[in-house]
């Protein structure tokens, strides 16, 4: 049995991740949207554990339990689903990368045990759009497109939703 395509859209908080994959579900034929960043859809608890971090080594040995989560999420969930369904991911793992107080070095060695996607598409904007859509701080935004600029992915400045499908869709075929 074939397995069917993982699309994943990644990119800063405001750039239209869910906008995009609305609208390509809507395009591709016998697709599901799976929202793999850390508010929904957990396996282990973990928005039952309420815990407040206070101290460097608590993100480090969280990043843990948080890295395990996702692990299984994609090999108990999204996996099974790549054999009836195209995946659209939301934020497909990059919440992972994006850690806060987690170094660096670590967070590239969760991404080594990571499956790869079959296409993933970095969806940007400029700083100000991005402010205006989540209103997030200018520091963490330009954090966040600092880290994204380092992975590999096909880029797409996100101006007009029905230009950006487009162009996502082009590239599938």
């Amino acid at each position: 049995m074939a397995i069917n395509s993982l699309i994943s859209l990644i990119g800063p908080d405001g750039a239209g991740k869910t906008t995009i994959a609305n609208e390509l579900v809507k395009k591709i034929p016998n697709s599901i949207i799976v929202y793999m960043g850390r508010a929904k859809g957990n396996i282990i608890p973990i928005d039952k554990i309420k815990v407040k971090v206070k101290k460097p080594w608590m993100y480090f040995f969280g990043s843990f339990v948080y890295f395990f989560n996702l692990l299984l999420r994609y090999w108990f969930y999204v996996f099974p689903l790549r054999f009836f369904k195209t995946v659209i991911s939301d934020r497909y793992m990059t919440d992972i990368y994006l850690m806060k107080n987690v170094p660096l070095w670590l967070r590239n060695v969760y991404l080594l045990f990571i499956p790869k996607p079959t296409y993933t598409f970095l969806l940007y904007e400029d700083l100000e759009t991005l402010i205006k859509r989540k209103n997030h701080g200018k520091e963490d935004l330009i954090r966040q497109m600092v880290l994204f600029d380092k992975i590999n992915a096909v880029r797409i400045k996100n101006e007009d939703v029905d230009k950006t499908v487009e162009r996502i869709l082009f590239k599938l075929v």
